[in-house]
């Protein structure tokens, strides 16, 4: 046998037994908890102490940084300088002095604790303000007559030590810089007589190397060896030449350089020349007997052999003149090397004496530049003593406070009746939980295996509501209903009642595009010349949509001076757009049209409508989704139902623009004419 409760709740009948008549503890327990919270409440809130709390406010400008100091940049010098003086400021001698003062004017009884100077160091706090050198500095207690002396007293400390320490600073300063200076000097005298005494010891006249006797003398040694090299190269190259041009036979002796020759060789010139002269005027048997013909061809012969004896003599003796020439500029490049190389030890000598001497210069130089340098900083300090002394300006001085600064007694007790309250609910409700007892439900045992309850509400369907909320308890969930269908004066009124976003919207559901596709499309995917709607994700395709439908989507895009990059819903491409937006922007259309249950059209009904009218023309199923997009497979067998018997159409057969659509077309076409 088995039971069925009509209200299985075994957990909210609580855990205890109760008899059948329960008393209402739940006003008791709300007071007594709500009493007891809000009595312990206010009374911690109003004996908390009252605390108040005085303000001063200063600027402090630190002293200017010293030339002798490190270079960094101006403002982490200033800021860094700023903090130092702060800390200056709260340090524990400055308190010190301020506990002493207090103890002298009589309010030592007004500090507490073992340590009355870190008791006072507690009750301050500063706090820079921003971009300044301002700080707040605060003083909270319970004694607010003792506060505001604490502040002052301590800023006229502060005052008092920042002129001791700048003083201090100054005078060690100048003393320092000084200092340098003397220093300076006498490393700077001692190391020109140690330059001095070098110099007279190693006998160096000049820095310069020329300006130098032994420098001055070996250079030029060197010059007179490298000319000598250079000579006795050239001479032996002549001699070998020359010797060359003798063994091949190829060595002339010049006339102008041989008196004698020159002489041989004009006579044979003037024999060869009154020969030829006979041998045109007179036949070769005649000139066998002229004598002088004879006396000239025994001339000839004799003066050719005397030119070429005189040729080898001449050759000889420029032989003997290079080798002569030869010999002497070796000799030469022989001795200067020879003194060259006795030097070479005095010189090298000479100039590392001479390196050192510059050493030595350049040290004094580098000493001299750091003496300018220490001497320019010391008149840079004495010239700005007074300007870099730091100076402390109170803007506000600490008064008397004169009224509590915390706790907030009224709105701590406001929260304390609050909670009081609410614990008070809690408890309330913990004790109806725990206490409260339930009728027992009602059973029916029966012999079956089934039990159902004594009374079963009627299970009438009702209409679907707008939001969907779960069937009350006992009853059976609503049956669900058929997607609504718009009729063609529904469309029309629709497309009549909407604005240029609803309308681009209902165009082009109309056409095939889904929501989901809708938010993401943009004017850009809108061609106008082949009057189509490119699709790109999640399924690619072409929407064509014919040129009348295409003029009005020209017309809004021209009316909002949209760019082909923008949403065609939303604006820039940028910017995000939801599926509630265009279900927003149908609802528009559909209430203004002032239609029947408006709240029942959506995007999705619109879609529906344009898929139907599609589906009794008898379009294929695969056609179809090359215009709505591919369909769930239950979705299509319910289309399917509705396929007219025994039809098939192919996409170019069926009329893809809706009646409605094609009327409100042509009429807005008439009126944009007009």
């Amino acid at each position: 046998m088995r039971i069925m409760e009509r209200f299985p709740s075994f957990f909210s009948r609580g855990f205890f037994p109760a008899p059948a008549q329960t008393k209402n503890w739940r006003l008791p327990v709300f007071s007594v908890v709500s009493l007891v919270v809000a009595l312990v409440g206010l009374v911690y809130t109003f004996s908390r102490p009252a605390e108040y709390r005085a303000g001063a406010r200063l600027e402090i400008i630190p002293a200017e940084r010293l030339p002798n100091e490190p270079n960094t940049p101006a403002n982490t010098e200033n800021s860094n300088a700023f903090l130092t003086e702060l800390q200056l400021l709260t340090a524990r001698p400055s308190i010190a002095e301020v506990v002493a003062r207090i103890q002298r004017v009589g309010f030592a009884d007004l500090l507490s604790g073992a340590d009355p100077v870190l008791t006072v160091q507690r009750m301050i706090s500063m706090t820079p303000v921003q971009g300044t050198q301002v700080v707040q500095l605060w003083a909270y207690g319970e004694k607010p007559e003792l506060l505001p002396f604490i502040l002052n007293e301590l800023i006229a400390i502060y005052q008092t030590q920042l002129g001791s320490r700048f003083v201090d600073s100054s005078t060690e300063s100048l003393d320092q810089a000084r200092d340098e200076v003397t220093k300076y000097k006498s490393a700077i005298l001692k190391m020109r007589g140690e330059m001095e005494a070098f110099r007279i010891q190693h006998g160096i006249v000049s820095q310069a190397r020329d300006e130098n006797e032994l420098t001055a003398r070996a250079k030029g040694l060197n010059s007179a060896v490298t000319a000598a090299e250079e000579k006795a190269i050239t001479t032996q190259t002549k001699l070998r030449s020359l010797r060359a041009a003798i063994a091949e036979g190829k060595a002339q002796a010049r006339a102008k350089d041989n008196p004698t020759l020159a002489s041989l060789e004009q006579r044979l010139s003037q024999a060869r020349e009154e020969l030829k002269q006979l041998e045109r005027r007179y036949t070769a048997a005649y000139l066998v007997r002229e004598p002088q013909a004879v006396a000239l061809k025994t001339k000839i012969p004799e003066l050719e052999d005397q030119i070429r004896r005189e040729r080898e003599a001449s050759q000889q003796a420029n032989l003997a003149e290079a080798e002569q020439e030869a010999a002497q500029a070796q000799d030469t490049l022989n001795r200067l090397r020879k003194q060259l190389s006795g030097e070479r030890y005095s010189v090298q000598a000479f100039s590392a004496r001479l390196s050192e001497y510059n050493g030595l210069q350049t040290e004094l130089e580098s000493l001299e530049k750091l003496q300018h340098g220490a001497a320019e900083r010391l008149v840079k300090i004495e010239a700005r003593e007074g300007a870099r002394r730091p100076k402390v300006r109170v803007i506000q001085a600490a008064t008397v406070p004169t009224d509590h600064w915390r706790p907030y007694y009224t709105r701590d007790a406001g929260i304390a009746i609050l909670a009081a309250l609410v614990l008070g609910w809690l408890a309330a409700w913990l004790a109806d939980f725990l206490v409260r007892r339930e009728a027992g439900p009602t059973l029916i045992v029966a012999s079956t295996p089934m039990a159902y309850p004594i009374s079963m509400p009627e299970l009438t369907p009702t209409p679907a509501p707008i939001l969907s909320v779960p069937a009350p308890l006992g009853q059976l969930p609503a049956p669900h209903h058929p997607m609504r269908e718009l009729a063609d004066d529904e469309l029309a009124a629709l497309l009549d009642a909407a604005d240029d976003d609803s309308r681009v919207a209902l165009i082009a559901l109309l056409s095939g595009v889904s929501p989901e596709e809708m938010i993401e499309l943009t004017w850009g995917d809108i061609d106008l010349e082949t009057n189509t709607i490119r699709i790109t994700r999640p399924t690619p395709r072409a929407v064509l949509v014919g040129p009348e439908i295409a003029g009005l989507l020209a017309a809004v895009m021209q009316q909002k001076h949209a760019d082909p990059s923008d949403r065609v819903l939303g604006g820039p491409t940028g910017e995000s757009v939801r599926l509630s937006h265009l279900d927003a922007v149908i609802s528009y259309a559909a209430h203004d049209s002032g239609l029947e249950l408006p709240a029942e059209i959506t995007p999705a009904v619109v879609r529906h409508t344009f898929i139907v009218y599609l589906v009794r023309q008898g379009i294929r199923f695969s056609e179809l989704a090359r215009v709505v997009g591919p369909l769930p497979a239950g979705v299509t067998a319910s289309y399917g139902a509705i396929v007219p018997f025994g039809t098939r159409r192919a996409l170019d057969e069926t009329d893809r623009v809706i009646p409605a659509l094609r009327g409100f077309a042509k009429t807005d076409n008439k009126s944009d004419k007009a």
